[in-house]
């Protein structure tokens, strides 16, 4: 069975509904993670599949832009980024392995040069359950380690009410992009416990729907 991990940045955020729609009519079968920055989206997920429809099928819609590969030369405008990664856990139906490391393959929508800079994430995290968003949030707050009495970023459970102590997810990071990554980390077992439930739900309304 084919295991891939696909990671895709769009640069654009006035385009996010045509993406999530255009995932949604291919039915990834996994929970998609929707990560919003200041100015572009970043959307997560695992396949059994390659998704080469799913990708030509968004870029058909952009007639002045293309795929490539190799962004060597420059570009300054790339619309959307594909980080497509086989794991060496793939293997055909007889159980036999194709690959003994990852196998990364990278796709851009360009027109024109570079890409966007990296942005610091939002708290806000929305998932794609099936045809279903939900949301998620990550909590990063400013800390000061008492000891070294140095500055930066923890992950905390929640945001405390007033005379509450907050609950520590993490230990101190010199900036918040890293805090938020590792709380996303932390985060991705509950929604994974989340599409679970998710499934099954959706298998007792099929079945009952059946039975009408």
């Amino acid at each position: 069975m084919l295991q891939f991990d696909f990671n895709i940045s769009l640069n654009d955020k006035t385009h996010i509904d045509l993406l999530t729609g255009t995932i949604k009519n291919h039915h990834i079968g996994k929970p998609v993670f929707i990560i919003e920055y200041e100015d572009s989206y970043q959307l997560m997920f695992e396949s059994d599949y390659e998704q080469y429809e799913l990708i030509k099928e968004f870029a058909a819609h952009f007639d002045d832009y293309e795929y490539t590969e190799d962004i060597s030369g420059g570009n300054d405008e790339i619309l959307m980024a594909v980080r497509r990664v086989q794991s060496p856990f793939s293997s055909d139906n007889f159980g036999r392995r194709w690959n003994e490391d990852p196998i990364e393959k990278n796709f851009y929508l360009v027109k024109i040069k570079d890409a966007l800079p990296a942005q610091k994430p939002q708290s806000v995290i929305h998932v794609l359950f099936g045809k279903e968003i939900r949301e998620y949030k990550i909590h990063v707050g400013e800390a000061v380690n008492r000891n070294t009495k140095e500055e930066g970023y923890i992950v905390i459970k929640e945001i405390p009410q007033e005379g509450e102590k907050p609950e520590f997810l993490t230990g101190l990071f010199l900036n918040a992009a890293d805090a938020f990554w590792e709380g996303y980390r932390l985060l991705t077992p509950r929604v994974e416990a989340d599409y679970e439930d998710f499934q099954k739900e959706l298998k007792r309304s099929k079945k009952t729907k059946a039975k009408k």
